[in-house]
């Protein structure tokens, strides 16, 4: 039942990333961080032991905040799901990074934005604006960071 919460509590997490990111609240000289990239990365990597989920409910997650996706922006839904992918497949390969939880945070937004516009922008035959890229890669860094920062302050991990 502990596990169930916890995806539930994710799922209105996630639900409140949307409406944030649908909103443009962020968005600076025409560059938006990716929220939903920086809030998964956030359940991966920030120690918060009651957010954990094992492994095997971490697609199910993945597949609820794509519908979610469908739902806030229904012309995403691709995208999203290729990002939630991706930041599963970094779940998979978490071992293999440093062990430190903010440098392996940084470094799963380091890898994931491009690759996700990569990926993203062949499958949609789309040329990618690598400046906006960097743009948005460094806004990301920057608010995870302070995101990351402001948890640890507020002692939210353990």
């Amino acid at each position: 039942m502990a596990y169930f919460n916890r995806f539930l509590f994710l799922i209105v997490i996630f639900a409140l990333v949307f409406a944030f990111q649908s909103a443009r609240w962020f968005e600076l000289g025409g560059v938006e961080p990716n929220l939903i990239l920086i809030t998964a990365l956030l359940i991966l990597f920030f120690p918060i032991v009651s957010l954990r989920l094992p492994l095997f409910l971490w697609w199910p997650l993945a597949l609820a905040v794509a519908l979610l996706g469908f739902l806030f922006m229904n012309f995403w839904f691709f995208e999203i799901l290729v990002l939630m992918i991706l930041v599963g497949i970094l779940r998979l390969l978490s071992k293999f990074l440093t062990g430190d939880a903010l440098l392996d945070f940084m470094m799963g937004i380091l890898a994931i934005t491009p690759l996700f516009y990569m990926i993203s922008g062949a499958a949609a035959g789309i040329s990618i604006l690598w400046g906006l890229v960097i743009l948005e890669l460094l806004y990301n860094l920057f608010l995870g960071t302070v995101l990351w920062l402001i948890f640890s302050r507020l002692k939210l991990g353990l």
